[in-house]
């Protein structure tokens, strides 16, 4: 499981690299609920090829409150399926900006 970080109405991205043939269907899911773009405002799928690997990609823009949890990306084909699990935590803007000046604060004493 790979532990992400965001924050409130920033950019949520993650990668899931994998070599698949035949092609193979990509289902997103958070906290078990499969995801798409029509339903989550800002919500975007992608995919990419760099020689034989291929990367589904999640990118969410202006992430809400709500987007935390356990993200999971499940890669299935005739031969079988893998996946891969995320556990995104979301933070207020104000804890990045408090801490910032903390350290500026702490950096001039």
């Amino acid at each position: 499981m790979e532990h992400v970080k965001t924050t409130i109405y920033g950019t949520l991205t993650l990668n899931f690299s994998y070599i698949g043939f035949p092609a193979p269907n990509i289902t997103w899911t958070l906290n078990g609920i499969p995801l798409d773009a029509i339903s989550y405002n800002g919500l975007t799928f992608n995919s990419s090829m760099t020689g034989d690997v291929n990367t589904s990609i999640l990118t969410w823009f202006n992430v809400p409150d709500n987007a935390e949890g356990r993200y999971s990306c499940k890669i299935t084909n005739t031969v079988g399926s893998i996946h891969k699990v995320f556990n995104v935590a979301v933070k207020c803007k104000i804890d990045f900006v408090e801490f910032i000046v903390a350290c500026i604060v702490y950096d001039i004493l």
